[in-house]
Order: C-alpha cells, then structure tokens, then sequence
C-alpha cells in the first residue's frame, strides 16, 4: 500500500483504530509524509507481513505499541529518518523472516526487547548507525539465518548473548568497528555455515562460544587485524569447506589444534605472516580438495603431517618462500587426482622432487 498523501492515510489509519487483528499484510512503502503510525494503537497482530520500507521523513513507530504477533515477515527497510524502533516494544511473535536494513539514523533497535520467538532469518543490515543489538536479548535460537552485515558503527554484539543455537548460517560480514565476538558466548550449534568475513578491526573471536562442530563451511576472510584462531579450539570437525583467506597479521593456525576432519575443501591462501601450518596437526582427512596459495611467509608445510587422505586436487601456488614439502609427505598419493605446484620459486630450485608422492 503506497501513497505519498498524508490524507489517505489519516483517514485509513482511523477506521483501523477500532480493530485489534489485521487478517493479511499491512504494507507501507514510500510514503514521503508520514511520520508516525498514529492511527494503528489498537492493532494487536497482523497474520500476514508487516512492511515499513522507503517512508523517507517517518521518525517514529509510535501507534504500534499494542502490536504483540506478526505472522509472516517484519520488514523494517530504507526508512532515512528513523532513529529507532520505538512503537514496537511489545511484539513479542515474528512468524517467519524479521529485516531491518538500510537506515542511516537507526541507532538502536532496543524496542525489541520483548521479542522471543522468530520463525525465519533475522537481517540486520547497512544500518549505518547502529552500535549495539541489545534489544535481541530474549531470542535463545533461531531456526533459519542470521546475518549481520555492514553495520559501520557496531561494536559490540551485546544483545545476541542467550543464543544458543541457529538452525542456518552465521554470517558476520561487518566492515565495522567490531574488534571481538563477544556476545556470542551462549552459541553451541550452527546448522550450516559460519562465515567471518571482512571485518577490519576485528583482533580476536573470543565470545564466540563453545562449538565443536560446524556442519557446513567455515570462511574466515579478510579480517586484517585478526591476531589468532583461538576461538576454535573445541572444534573437531567441519562438514563443508574449510578456507582461510587474506589476514595480513594472523602469525599461525593456533586454534584449530583440535581439528581432524574437513569434510569438504580446505583452501588457505593470501594470509601473509604464516611460516607455515602448525594448528592443522590433528586434521587426517580432507574430503575434497587442498589449495595453499600466495602465502607470502610460508617457508614450509609442517603441521600438515597427521594428514594422509585428501579427495582430489593438490595445489601449491604462489608460496614464493616456500623451500620445502616435506610436511605433506604422509598423504596416500592414491587419493591425489590432480597435483599442480606452480610459481614456487624457492623450492629446491624448482626441482620436481615432489614427485615423491606418486613413487
């Protein structure tokens, strides 16, 4: 329902006020004069959707304060002016995916402090003001995704702390000020992926909770501040793909010292102060591919001893320090469908007596 004239809706929210349920979606998209929900005190649930999306001067969600159950999705979205989620302080039943995304004045969303129960993914995206998430304090899982993304000013992940499980991914894609994980602590299961992903000031994971499995991938990419992995060091297994990209002051592996199966693919490439792969000691089985590529400190591949069992391809690309391979020597030369070792230039000379592997 979108109209740019507040007359339409003064007269619609009126004849709304009387009624406590609202059978499908309610819809406010564009509308460029309003500024609050007056009208609406009386709505109690809405079965359908809930969208505020593009309202470019509304400032408030004062005339939602009796809204207990929404159930279909809240899509709170593109609203400029809105500084904060009051109005919303007694919903308590999200019946599916809750969003609330691109805001440039959005700075709390403490308003949800009542909310106990969503029934898909949680969105909280490109609120560019946004420091906390206090206000998700009542939310212990989560049956689908959550992902947090490109929030500039978040520094915390205070609010997040009864979680304990997620049925999906995990996604901490920040470009923020978020230096750790804390918040996290009460996080035991992750049903599919957990990716960690371009956050600048990242130094640490701690708070990250007590996991010892991830059932899909595990990306850790690009945090360039991030100094160790010892956030890790109860997991033991991983499902999907394992990969380790582009930190420019991680010294080592340390943290994944419990590690012994990667189900999937294990790809560590551009992190530039490894000398080589202590913290992979316990991992025995990779089940799709390895690739260790551009690792511009990488002298050697000890750590990788234990391991005897990959699933295809083995690629060494671009170490230019790299001087020997011997830490790979136990892998059963059967399982190796496809050995590429280009642009090793300190290898012996590049010699090719890796060959060592197929004897």
């Amino acid at each position: 329902m979108g109209n740019t004239d507040n007359k339409f809706y003064s007269g619609w929210f009126s004849r709304s006020g009387s009624a406590q349920d609202f059978g499908g979606d309610l819809k406010l998209y564009i509308n460029t004069h309003l500024t609050d929900l007056q009208g609406l005190d009386s709505l109690t649930s809405i079965a359908g959707n809930l969208s505020i999306v593009t309202n470019y001067n509304l400032v408030s969600l004062a005339g939602l304060e009796r809204l207990t159950f929404v159930g279909g999705n809240l899509n709170v979205q593109n609203n400029y002016a809105l500084a904060s989620l009051a109005g919303l302080d007694a919903l308590k039943t999200v019946g599916a995916a809750v969003t609330i995304q691109t805001h440039a004045s959005l700075s709390n969303i403490s308003a949800l402090a009542a909310l106990t129960s969503i029934g898909g993914d949680v969105t909280i995206k490109d609120n560019y003001s946004l420091t906390s998430l206090n206000g998700l304090n009542g939310i212990m899982s989560l049956s689908e995704n959550l992902y947090i993304e490109r929030n500039y000013s978040l520094v915390s992940l205070a609010g997040l702390d009864a979680l304990a499980t997620i049925g999906g991914d995990l996604s901490l894609y920040e470009k923020s000020s978020l230096i750790h994980l804390s918040g996290l602590g009460a996080l035991s299961d992750i049903g599919r992926d957990l990716s960690v992903s371009s956050n600048p000031a990242l130094n640490s994971l701690t708070g990250l909770g007590t996991m010892t499995a991830i059932i899909g991938n595990l990306f850790l990419d690009y945090n360039n501040s991030l100094i160790d992995l010892n956030a890790f060091d109860n997991i033991i297994y991983i499902g999907g793909n394992l990969t380790i990209t582009g930190h420019h002051v991680l010294p080592s592996l340390t943290g994944l010292a419990a590690l012994s199966v990667v189900g999937g693919n294990v790809a560590i490439g551009y992190n530039d102060a490894f000398t080589n792969l202590s913290g992979l000691d316990a991992l025995f089985s990779i089940g799709g591919y390895l690739e260790i590529y551009v690792n511009n400190s990488l002298t050697s591949l000890d750590g990788l001893a234990t391991l005897t069992s990959i699933g295809g391809l083995l690629n060494l690309t671009g170490n230019y320090l790299l001087t020997d391979i011997t830490g790979i020597q136990n892998i059963n030369p059967a399982t190796i469908n496809n050995l590429s070792i280009r642009n090793q230039f300190s290898l012996h000379g590049g010699r090719a007596e890796y060959l060592y592997l197929f004897d």
